[in-house]
């Protein structure tokens, strides 16, 4: 049986079943998401809690377009400074709108059941690909169509992030429409045509993403060449109404964008639309056949790197051109003809999601003729290479060689890079959303106790933390106080900053190289160049007054913020987002600068931060670092409870021991290693040729740890005096930096950290090990306690990359780090 050959229909079915079950294997993380960036805007309009009302069926006008809205919008936080006045950002989508009122009425505050509403509407949609691609294709061919549509890394995201739900549906009704046109033009019954246009009036009324599909509508009524012309064009008219009374009922209502420098709306914005396709769609495609990530192209703003990315676009055109070309030679007239025809609507597909910021959550209806294409010529090359092996057919041997080398390009990447990378991508995904909310939670350790505390984000170039702090914060039970404003962004640019502070409740921001600011492509979502801001404009928030000092061909230059209360009284919190992080920061002296990027540069000796308190707490030292505030340290004064009796059975040494991976001959650091309790055992477990470096600030403690080694007979102990700063070991020569129960306590976290991940060895680890900070019955003071997303948080800094986190101790989690 041949490789394209038919197979019985309810092995079909099983076939299919299993290749979905297994796609969702590859996202399950995806389904461990939180609420994230729009979800919070549609869950506050649900509660009526946001600034503006907004009916059931129009949770995706997330603003209206009228300047006296804009400006409320603005002065609550929901949208940035440098917004238009008259920015429209709405989009219609009244079923999705309705649906996620229900899950909001229904499900409350767990964000589970609303994953798994959308799971249930994502396997309705597998289900009817795979019914399409088997009333397309012979069933071999349709099941590895169905196995690239579904393993591609796009469906992550479109799982995670509830708000896309949209484009779920909206696909899942426009192949079913697909499906009605496929009976129709085979049967003529003009029911299967009632059925096509109703199934995408449904597509439609989930947003504009259903006009992704009118390419495919429009190239399988034209690949019957029997018919007059006249008649198949008919046949298009259960696809044409339904859209033009969407695209009337869009403008009757106002839907649409505009003001916006990035979401680009082709009726209001024809000619800059037209400008930014080619840029955009090639990035697209490059996504589609080369895997490179569409999300590289938002990040990059070099010229010759989105000039690359543009051709690599060309490239991947070209190439399923090629392969469409090459497939459509399978045998039957329709197979023939049907390569062309996905590869027609897959081409459309890229062009109206490139009215906005590229994404490949947007490529769902486009890897649909990508996959068909694909399958249809992997059938082709299994017939040629099987051909010529049993000498029926010899083709040219380059042809078959070619063919072959193309075949499993398309395999490597189709079906073995794009599922490894969904998988990667759901799971960093869903813990970017873990740790965003949780920063945000927590804004970097500093809670909001009392009215007069005001927090502003420096730089931030993530909506999460751009737009949607206050929000988030109050939708977790933690609200402002009355009378106290949101939380302001500054500036949203991906780019490095210039800020200065030029006087006691000023700072100063521009660009470092001269410039303008406002060039990041989400920044430019809320304003584009039709509006340009002049010098001397200001925005008037609450408790901050915002002033453009300076323009440069329209953008601002310079952009002064002037704050009601001194930058150095202790309820101005300032935060910079650091990856998915926010961390505190100290700004400048007056008239001192700094520079502040994606990666700030948190440079050994400054105290940039750090952030001192008047009054320290009984068990702190009244320094904040990264949000929470450092324990006061335990030294030789402590020796008594360090080795009291009752720590063998409380704290288990011998099972943390037994899970470090200790070998013989390993240079093992002990920080902090006070008096020597964990050393001795470590030194015995990786003797006779091991070492363990124990190192201390306190001098009288290795006096002790001395006389310690000495009593116990080891010898290979050598003890280090290191500084609150350095703990002066020498760089790449460390298997495995251990801290017990000492991180919290360190004084210069950062400056030592630092230091330890540089005297790792390529494959060193770094293990701490905290009492639990997220156990609330636990005894142990809270400022000796630390939670693993805040071990995280500060570790992330260093590029120490988490790897495990094990919870076999009584008390104590054992996090393990690798060098990045």
């Amino acid at each position: 049986m041949t490789f394209s050959g038919a197979m019985p229909h309810r092995r079909y079915l099983y076939l299919a079943a299993a290749i979905v079950l297994v796609a969702l294997g590859m996202r399950f993380p995806a389904l461990l998401f939180d609420f994230a960036g729009d979800d919070y805007a549609q869950v506050a309009m649900v509660d009526g809690t946001f600034p503006v009302s907004r009916p059931a069926w129009s949770l995706f006008t997330f603003s209206g377009g009228e300047p006296t809205e804009v400006a409320e919008l603005r002065r609550e936080g929901y949208l940035p400074w440098w917004s238009a006045d008259d920015v429209r950002l709405s989009v219609l989508r009244p079923l999705p709108s309705l649906l996620i009122w229900l899950d909001r009425t229904t499900f409350g505050d767990s964000s589970l059941p609303y994953h798994l509403h959308s799971l249930v509407w994502w396997l309705c949609l597998c289900a009817a690909v795979a019914k399409l691609l088997h009333a397309l294709l012979p069933s071999r061919v349709a099941l590895t169509a169905l196995a690239v549509f579904t393993f591609d890394s796009l469906h992550s995201a479109v799982l995670g992030w509830l708000a896309n739900r949209n484009a779920i549906l909206a696909s899942l009704f426009a192949v079913m429409a697909l499906l009605s046109l496929v009976s129709f033009r085979r049967g003529r019954r003009r029911r299967d045509a009632l059925f096509s246009a109703a199934w995408f009036a449904l597509a439609l009324s989930c947003g504009e993403y259903a006009l992704t599909f009118i390419g495919y509508f429009a190239a399988l009524v034209l690949i019957d060449t029997e018919d007059p012309l006249r008649d198949r064009m008919w046949r298009l008219l259960p696809v044409a109404l339904p859209a033009v009374a969407y695209v009337g009922l869009r403008t009757a209502l106002g839907a649409g964008t505009r003001g916006s420098g990035t979401a680009l709306d082709p009726m209001d914005q024809p000619l800059e639309f037209v400008r930014a396709l080619p840029e955009r769609a090639g990035a697209l495609w490059a996504e589609l056949m080369f895997e490179v990530p569409v999300d590289f192209w938002a990040s990059v703003s070099v010229s010759l790197l989105q000039t690359v990315l543009l051709l690599a676009g060309v490239g991947a055109i070209a190439l399923l051109a090629l392969t469409a070309k090459l497939g459509a030679r399978e045998s039957g007239k329709e197979l023939r003809a049907l390569p062309a025809a996905m590869l027609v609507g897959a081409l459309w597909a890229t062009i109206p999601v490139s009215a906005t910021l590229p994404a490949g959550r947007h490529l769902l209806a486009a890897q649909l003729g990508v996959a068909t294409v694909v399958a249809i010529f992997l059938a082709r090359v299994h017939r040629v290479v099987t051909d010529r092996l049993s000498g029926e057919k010899k083709a040219p041997l380059m042809a078959v060689v070619g063919m072959s080398a193309l075949a499993l390009w398309l395999v490597g990447t189709q079906l073995l890079v794009a599922p490894a990378r969904s998988y990667v991508e759901a799971s960093v995904l869903a813990d970017y959303s873990e740790s965003s909310r949780a920063s945000v939670l927590s804004l970097g350790g500093l809670e909001r106790s009392s009215p007069d505390q005001r927090v502003y984000i420096v730089r931030a170039s993530d909506p999460t933390f751009m737009l949607y702090p206050s929000l988030i914060r109050s939708q977790h039970g933690r609200p402002r106080h009355a009378g106290q404003p949101p939380i302001y962004t500054l500036s949203g640019s991906p780019h490095p900053i210039v800020v200065k502070r030029d006087g006691p409740k000023s700072l100063l921001l521009s660009a470092p190289q001269g410039g303008g600011l406002l060039t990041g492509l989400f920044e430019r979502m809320f304003r584009s160049d039709a509006a340009p801001f002049r010098s001397g404009d200001g925005v008037a928030l609450s408790g901050l007054h915002v002033e453009v000092v300076e323009v440069d061909d329209g953008r601002p230059a310079r952009v002064r913020f002037l704050f009601e209360k001194d930058l150095d009284d202790p309820s101005m919190v300032l935060l910079l987002q650091v990856g998915a992080e926010l961390i505190t920061w100290a700004p400048p002296a007056i008239g001192r600068s700094s520079i502040v990027s994606a990666q700030p540069s948190l440079v050994p000796g400054t105290e940039q931060h750090y952030r001192r308190l008047k009054e320290p707490s009984s068990e702190g030292l009244g320094v904040f670092y990264m949000g929470r505030e450092i324990a006061q340290p335990v030294d030789h004064r402590g020796a008594a409870w360090l080795e009291r009796g009752e720590r063998e059975a409380e704290e288990q040494p011998g099972v943390l021991l037994d899970h470090l991976g200790l070998k013989p001959g390993m240079t093992v650091a002990d920080i902090g290693a006070g008096t020597g309790y964990i050393s001795w055992r470590i030194a015995k477990r990786i003797a006779p040729n091991g070492v363990v470096l124990a190192v201390d600030v306190d001098p009288k403690s290795l006096e002790i740890l001395r006389a310690r080694m000495k009593a116990e007979g080891v010898g290979n102990v050598r003890p280090i005096l290191g500084s609150v700063t350095d703990p002066r070991l020498e760089p790449g020569s460390v298997d495995l930096a251990l801290m017990v129960d000492v991180y919290h306590e360190m004084s210069k976290p950062h400056e030592m950290l630092a230091a330890i991940a540089e005297s790792l060895k390529p494959d060193g680890r770094v293990v701490l090990v905290e009492y639990r900070g997220e156990d609330e019955a636990s005894t142990v003071r809270p400022l000796h306690k630390m939670t693993r997303a805040q071990v995280k948080k500060e570790a992330i800094v260093h590029r120490l990359v988490w790897r495990r986190t094990l919870d076999v101790l009584p008390t104590q989690h054992v996090l393990f780090f690798a060098r990045n």
